[in-house]
């Protein structure tokens, strides 16, 4: 019989699709943000801008971290997945520094970290949610 330290350190399928999931939705925030044409901001109320570029930033990162927990979150602490993910976001603005008609952003990192944040912390309110639900 196996020990938990063990059955911890093998790879389950979920942790294995949720990470190759996790290195899609990373290469396709590389291939939007390689569009040289960033969509234009829609003022909604002064000083406030809403676009679809900053909501796709926000659902796009959310949805990366909340993959790489899945996948790696018995693997690595919590604090390593946040930081690869701030990370990919950090890559993401320095690269966009090469494409025609993009710029490095402080927003869109500001945006990208929450996006961060909310994907992290809705797989933790869903897990604890999920064991209540089994009791």
């Amino acid at each position: 019989m196996e020990s938990s330290n063990e059955n911890v350190s093998k790879w389950k399928v979920k942790d294995k699709i949720f990470l190759v999931l996790s290195i899609v939705v990373g290469f396709l925030i590389f291939f939007f943000s390689s569009l040289p044409n960033p969509l234009p901001a829609t003022m909604v109320e002064p000083c406030l801008v809403i676009s679809l570029s900053n909501t796709l930033h926000f659902l796009e990162f959310a949805a990366l971290s909340f993959c790489l927990v899945l996948g790696l979150e018995k693997k690595i602490k919590g604090e390593i997945i946040l930081i690869i993910a701030v990370a990919w976001a950090i890559i993401d603005e320095v690269h966009q520094i090469f494409v025609p008609n993009r710029y490095f952003d402080v927003l869109d990192l500001i945006i990208d970290a929450i996006g961060i944040l909310t994907g992290f912390s809705v797989y933790f309110i869903l897990k604890k949610l999920i064991v209540k639900i089994k009791q």
